[in-house]
């Protein structure tokens, strides 16, 4: 299973369901007090089937693309089910590939004052 989800603008990395409201990040949508002052941040991961690339001498290939979003950035990894002993079952997701692979921000080498993060 390919899960991927786009970030709702170009100002931040972010795929969480909730975020902090705070004075560095306020809340653009809806405010709920949950943690404390939070925000639902809309990002939402959908996922579809692929097949395997390949099936030679008993091994799966998958390979995984996405487009570039429009604005902002794309998350996407694979999500692998196997049956287990005893009617069990293993889900394994490989890491999530972000792109493109940018920053919102200069890196630290290229800012003069040095980094200096504000909690968001």
């Amino acid at each position: 299973m390919l899960r991927f989800a786009t970030t709702f603008g170009d100002a931040r990395r972010d795929f969480r369901l909730v975020k902090g409201d705070t004075p560095a990040d306020p809340c653009e949508f809806i405010p709920v007090k949950i943690f404390g002052e939070a925000c639902i941040n809309p990002v939402l991961w959908f996922g579809e089937s692929i097949a395997p690339t390949s099936t030679a001498n008993g091994t799966y290939t998958y390979v995984a693309t996405q487009p570039l979003p429009d604005k902002g950035w794309r998350g996407f990894f694979l999500e692998l089910f196997y049956e287990g002993p005893a009617n069990s079952a293993y889900r394994l997701t490989t890491q999530v590939a972000i792109i493109p692979n940018t920053y919102p921000f200069p890196p630290c080498d290229q800012i003069p004052a040095g980094c200096k993060g504000v909690l968001v």
